[in-house]
């Protein structure tokens, strides 16, 4: 510690403080996570050597950078970059501003998208894991429940998280992959256009349960349709129709948003998907099939507006749920 002033306390994380401290040879600041080797289980180094594990290796604008690692004096330190904008506010009871919202999503998605990548689940995005600079460029932080996978296709069962956030799939102790993130964002979305969580009850157990089982109150029409669409999308309680950050970024205008934040080069594997595929799956996920084909063409016209190559919100979402619905049909008739 002795490169470091410190300047001030920040808070407790799960096994130990964060201080704000300035490098003396530059005067940069930088954030200092302390964990106390000496009192940790072994169970709570392992969780604090994979954070320094995982940070070490991720590399990216939306997700906080790692700096240093050190053991002194029988504790841990994490030295990391600095977010001088604070946590992501989401206040209960207060509706965010949708503007705002949008560039929150895109850059998340940005963030996930990386991290998915990377074959890395972060298990616990909420506000309090969300960064902000006082540009208000966002980071994903807090890596001490995040995991990586042996294969962007593997699945996990740990159950950790923060209650009102957990999928349905980690409440029923299911396996689960990236798709758990995806409804984390859904709530997080959801909490940020209505002021209040989608599911939250007295105890842990009736959070669990409503999660697993019941509806979420519908959101005001006053939202657009288009991020509706989005949190209803994520918050589809079967994992595998959920969208990944990759589907959401095909989204006209959240591929839009996320360009003002990274380089087209960035967003080359999430470029929209042809028209034709769209009514494809349209027509083998939503329509009675004792239409014709030209009769669910129009429909699908006439409901999403499609303009040229451009689709709406409900098309490209329907492009996951319909690849899945496809994967479905097909072994329910081997």
């Amino acid at each position: 510690m002795d490169r470091y002033t410190i300047h001030r306390f920040l808070g407790n994380g799960a096994f130990g403080a964060a201080l704000l401290v300035a490098e003396k040879a530059t005067g940069h600041q930088f954030v200092i996570k302390t964990v106390p080797a000496k009192t940790l289980s072994p169970k709570e180094k392992e969780f604090a050597l994979k954070e320094v594990k995982i940070l070490s290796s991720l590399q990216h604008k939306n997700v906080v950078r790692f700096i240093d690692y050190f053991e002194e004096n029988g504790t841990l330190h994490i030295v990391q970059e600095y977010c001088d904008g604070g946590e992501l506010n989401v206040v209960n009871g207060t509706c965010m501003e949708e503007k705002k919202i949008w560039g929150y999503l895109a850059q998340i998605c940005l963030g996930l998208k990386y991290l998915h990548s990377q074959k890395v689940l972060h298990r616990d995005l909420k506000p309090a894991n969300i960064f902000l600079t006082k540009n208000d460029d966002l980071k994903l932080g807090d890596f001490g429940l995040s995991k990586k996978l042996p294969h962007s296709l593997a699945m996990t069962t740990s159950f950790v998280g923060t209650p009102i956030y957990l999928s349905p799939e980690i409440c029923e102790r299911k396996e689960y992959n990236s798709k758990c993130d995806m409804w984390s964002l859904g709530v997080l979305l959801y909490s940020m256009a209505s002021g209040s969580p989608p599911f939250l009850e007295d105890d842990h157990d009736k959070t669990f349960e409503a999660i697993k089982t019941s509806p979420y109150k519908p959101l005001e029409s006053s939202i657009t349709k288009e991020l509706r669409d989005i949190i209803y999308s994520l918050l589809n309680k079967n994992p595998d129709y959920r969208p990944s950050a990759v589907d959401l970024l095909k989204i006209p205008v959240l591929r839009t948003t996320a360009l003002r934040f990274c380089s087209p080069d960035e967003l080359v594997d999430t470029k929209q998907t042809p028209v034709w595929t769209l009514l494809l799956i349209h027509y083998i996920h939503y329509a009675d099939h004792t239409l014709s084909v030209n009769q669910v063409t129009r429909n699908w016209v006439a409901n999403s507006k499609l303009l040229g190559d451009t689709v709406s919100t409900a098309g490209i979402l329907a492009v996951s749920a319909g690849k899945q619905f496809m994967r479905d049909v097909s072994q329910r008739n081997r």
